[in-house]
């Protein structure tokens, strides 16, 4: 007799449960039964075993099981390649694991890379299909993959830059901007490279042949393997591509901002849409900076400090922009002490006081001189050779090589009527005070004309025009650009061109100004401007522009002059064995070769060319520093003597200029007694001093009217 009423309400339900739960123990009584009988089976010993071992297994090696893992993932992924079309869900699996940062990422890097260029469209044609609207980078990207499409990195649209001085073109990098993860943009840059085809002639590394001629066009100045390096991104090694440029070339980050690739590298590169290796070269140290910030500290912490160990002959740099600075690296991480000596006040040459931070921020300047401290470089600032010092007495002050860098700083002008009148200045002087003498900002002394609303002229068509036209847009200026020829023969980089444009700036080409008006106080109120038109090929190989005889005037409220530079005549003035051109460049003593006609004395970049690249003067300096390396002319015995007079010679030189007195000579006229011994041993009647009373004062002449070198 049950002892449940199953007539009651639930009561039926209860039951039932109770006879599946009697049932169940039954069952499990049985299995426990069987259970316990296997156990002892030699069946089951052999798998308890194989199971024990392969729990040590994973625990002492588990690479091996991910390897396992991902040999399994590989496999698949080669039968999905071999199908017509990869699947959406193949894709998107693959493109999770792309993006991941374990090795598996990597490894299937490597795969993808190693497939032919066939395999590699039907995976850009799945990212295409499948991700595009995810990233709009992509779009389009299957329809002329690989040779005529690119990639192309973050540009930020021209109505909000054109208000401000950050970066314009902020690479890869800058799509994070978006929401990119750094993954996902090492993905991108990965994408990008997949297009390469590894040719053999490595034209973007060599430059191409002239047709008829041995003589090679374009290439990498600064002699970057460019093919190695991007085998190795392709293949996933993101930090040995940077490592591989960097042998060659320590500022990639601002060679790879500023250097016209599409003359050079991408200039010989044989797709039609040639290779993104410029941007390529500037996302790898930026990479490196955001994932291993402390990167080049750990590199250089082992190195030596070369003025202690005093085994190698101390060098000096007259200079430091681009040629100086890479000179002065690669004597460093080769063990030799070397000291910078620079004329203004702040590290960089014109990549600090000519180029825009819009262009190239000051940070990655920075980040070379760093690495060249790190090493054991010194840098002796307000130091200009040929006054404070002269090439002779550097070496008489221990230096056994010299290499001067000191660029083109001599602005060229018209020689037309009105060009002295106030408010018609040098691109070079209006580029300084905006970008090294920070006069844009109020807490800053250095003047500067107010040009928001005004009428501003730009004299010239090369990079530097665009600089000076797109620096005054900033400040508010109603900007043209006036060239004598037309836009196709102009200089400047076509991308620079492009962005002034967007910006709002004004073109107006085959014009030429023949008088600048001045109003009754002094100012230019207007320029004169010549109609031209082109004629034959000039020595340039551009027309040649001829007047037109008509003419017209417009307004100018501020005219910026941009016809280009000289050599600097300070180092020449002060050291007339050293033979120059007649238009003012270092003669190099032997073609192929960097030094002058003094022994001892190299020099590169705009000193010996003229006007030029920042990546050519880049180049130099590297040349000067091989050059400089393989030099055995110098008994060993007389190195550490050398150093140790070097060495004192750098920290005295080092010592900072100090007020001692000061008085009141008359309304407008006082005297200051400073302590300046470097300066002191040098004084001659008539020259002045540059003093910066303050890190955001003017710059300011001071007459010497007495010194005591004792």
């Amino acid at each position: 007799m049950s002892i449940l009423d199953e007539t009651a309400p639930g009561v039926g339900a209860s039951h039932e449960e109770v006879r599946r739960y009697l049932d169940a123990q039954r069952s499990l009584e049985t299995t426990a039964d069987e259970v316990e009988g296997l156990e002892t089976s030699a069946g089951v010993e052999t798998f308890k075993q194989q199971l024990d071992l392969l729990k040590r297994r994973l625990v002492e090696d588990p690479a091996s099981f991910r390897d396992m893992f991902i040999e399994d993932g590989i496999a698949a992924a080669g039968w999905e390649f071999q199908q017509p079309e990869l699947s959406d869900e193949f894709v998107e699996a693959l493109w999770g694991i792309l993006t991941g940062e374990g090795d598996s990422s990597t490894v299937f890097m490597r795969f993808i890379w190693g497939l032919p260029v066939g395999k590699k469209r039907s995976f850009i044609r799945g990212i295409d299909r499948v991700l595009s609207d995810r990233y709009p980078m992509l779009k389009g990207l299957s329809a002329a993959w690989p040779a005529n499409v690119a990639i192309a990195p973050y540009i930020r649209e021209p109505d909000v830059r054109a208000e401000d001085f950050d970066l314009v073109n902020k690479g890869y990098l800058g799509y994070m901007d978006l929401g990119l993860t750094a993954r996902e943009v090492d993905v991108l840059v990965w994408l990008e490279v997949l297009r390469d085809k590894q040719c053999e002639e490595r034209p973007c590394e060599i430059g191409k042949l002239t047709k008829g001629t041995d003589e090679r066009i374009g290439g990498c100045p600064v002699r970057i393997h460019i093919p190695e390096v991007i085998n190795r991104i392709g293949n996933g090694d993101f930090r040995g591509a940077l490592e591989l440029i960097q042998g060659s070339n320590p500022l990639p980050d601002v060679t790879g901002r500023v250097c016209p690739q599409e003359l050079q590298c991408q200039g010989s590169c044989i797709l039609k849409v040639p290779m993104s290796i410029g941007q390529i070269e500037f996302f790898l140290p930026q990479r490196e900076k955001l994932r291993f910030p402390d990167s080049a500290k750990e590199h250089f912490a082992g190195f030596p400090d070369p003025w202690k160990q005093g085994t190698k002959p101390p060098i000096a740099i007259v200079g430091s922009g681009p040629s100086g600075l890479i000179n002065a690296y690669l004597l460093a991480v080769e063990g030799y002490p070397v000291t910078v000596f620079e004329a203004f006040h702040q590290l960089g040459g014109v990549l600090r006081y000519g180029i825009p931070e819009f262009r190239l921020p000051n940070g990655l300047i920075d980040d070379v001189v760093e690495k060249i401290r790190l090493l054991g470089g010194k840098f002796v600032m307000n130091f200009v050779v040929g006054k404070t010092a002269t090439l002779q007495d550097l070496r008489d002050a221990g230096f056994w090589k010299i290499f001067v860098g000191t660029g083109a700083g001599l602005p060229r002008f018209m020689n037309v009527p009105g060009e002295h009148l106030l408010n018609v200045m040098s691109a070079n002087e209006y580029l300084t005070r905006v970008n090294l003498m920070q006069g844009l900002k109020e807490e800053f002394e250095t003047p500067l004309p107010d040009i928001k609303g005004k009428e501003i002229l730009i004299i010239g068509g090369g990079n530097t025009a665009m600089d000076a036209a797109r620096t005054s847009r900033r400040l508010g200026g109603n900007v043209t650009i006036v060239y004598r020829r037309g836009r196709s023969e102009m200089p400047a980089r076509v991308e620079e061109l492009h962005h002034a444009l967007e910006e709002g700036i004004a073109l107006k080409p085959l014009a030429a100004p023949t008088e600048f008006v001045g109003d009754d106080t002094g100012f230019v109120k207007a320029a004169v401007v010549e109609q031209m038109k082109l004629g034959e090929p000039d020595d340039s190989g551009r027309r040649k522009p001829i007047s037109t005889g008509v003419s017209e005037t417009i307004k100018a409220d501020l005219v910026i002059m941009a016809l280009g530079n000289a050599s600097n005549p300070i180092i020449k003035d002060s050291e007339p064995r050293l033979a120059t051109s007649k238009w003012g460049t270092i003669v190099l003593e032997n073609e192929g070769s960097q030094q002058t006609t003094l022994e001892g004395i190299y020099t590169g970049g705009d000193a010996a060319r003229g006007g030029s690249t920042a990546v050519n003067a880049a180049g130099d300096g590297q040349s000067a520093a091989r050059e400089i390396l393989v030099a055995l002319d110098i008994p060993h015995d007389q190195v550490p003597d050398m150093v140790v007079r070097a060495g004192a010679y750098t920290e005295r030189s080092l010592t900072a200029s100090t007020i001692v007195a000061k008085r009141q000579l008359s309304d407008g006229i006082v005297e200051f007694t400073v302590r300046a011994p470097v300066v002191a041993d040098m004084a001659q009647a008539g020259q002045f001093v540059r003093v910066l009373a303050t890190d955001d004062g003017e710059l300011i002449p001071l007459t010497l009217a007495d010194w005591d070198a004792k």
